[in-house]
This record gives structure tokens, sequence and C-alpha cells, in this order.
């Protein structure tokens, strides 16, 4: 089965990664107390992820999607933190399942604008993206190559001894991420 999907300029699509690891407030549930003479052991355990493997098989779908270069993805990367990727960009990338179940992605997302905040303890930074920086992948959607210049203005002080010529000195200190 092939098919085409086109996300559209107005589209404002958000998607969180999920975390190997949980944070002390989502760690409610993890330990659970049963009535052992209630509890039924099962003896298989089947663990699937969504992005990566399906209940789907024996089929072989393959998607084409285009993004439109005005659609804004938000990537949640730690929600916990409130870290997260907010960007435009434009992409051609091909997804598909193959007969045993296997999802993949391929492509490029080369992104326009965007801005990525950053959370530690008390420290908040948002960071604008330069354009021209791309996301890409070749098969596994979780393992994408991120190739992202991002800037951050700080106003600061300009210290007495700086020479002219160092793009640290002055009334404006880049970070480069």
């Amino acid at each position: 089965m092939d098919g085409r999907i086109r996300v559209n300029d107005k589209t404002q699509l958000t998607i969180v990664i999920p975390q190997d690891d949980p944070g002390i407030v989502d760690r409610e549930g993890i330990v659970q107390f049963v009535d052992m003479d209630t509890f039924q052991l099962n003896t298989s355990i089947s663990v699937q992820d969504s992005l990566t493997h399906t209940q789907m098989t024996g089929m072989d779908v393959t998607v084409a999607i285009s993004v439109d270069k005005n659609a804004v993805l938000n990537l949640i990367i730690d929600e916990a933190n409130g870290d997260f990727l907010k960007v435009k960009g434009a992409a051609n990338l091909d997804g598909g399942i193959d007969p045993s179940g296997k999802v993949t992605l391929t492509g490029i997302y080369e992104l326009e604008e965007g801005t990525y905040n950053f959370s530690f303890n008390q420290l908040r930074r948002e960071f604008q993206i330069r354009r021209g920086s791309t996301i890409s992948w070749t098969g596994d959607p979780y393992t994408a190559d991120v190739d992202v210049t991002a800037v951050y203005k700080a106003n600061t002080a300009p210290l007495e001894s700086c020479a002219k010529s160092d793009r640290r000195c002055g009334s404006e200190r880049h970070q480069y991420l």
C-alpha cells in the first residue's frame, strides 16, 4: 500500500518524547501494592513501542510525507523540566511499515526558524534556532541526526579589558548550542 500525507501550513503538531528514567513527579504508579490472594501472574510480558513497531503485520506500507514550511512542530524533550523545541521548516520524508511490523522514517527536515527552550533547575533559557539547521532520519524514528545551530543572546555589562574585535565582549554575548 502506498500513500501520501501533506502537513499543511496551519498545522500545529506536538510530540512528547518518552523518557527512559521517570522523574520524581512521574514516579506515581511505579510501585503498586497487590493482594497476593487475588494476584494472577502473567507468564509473558510484551513491551511495544508504537513508534518503532506495530501490531499491524503482513502488509508493506509506504507513505510519502511532505511538510509545509509554515507548519509548527513542538517536540517536548523533557516534559518534567519543560525542555522543548518549537520549529517551522520544510520536509520530504518517507515513512513505512514493513511486513514484520517494523516502522521506519527517512528524510530531511530543514528548519526555517524556531526556538529551543532549555531548563536546568531554576535556570531557563530560550535559544533561537538558525535557518538551515536540519533533522535527518535514516530508519529508526527515534534515531535522528540533529544538526542544529541555536543562539542565546544575553545582555551583559561590557568588560573594560576586552579588545573591540572580540565578539564575546560588548553589550551582547553570544552562546552557541
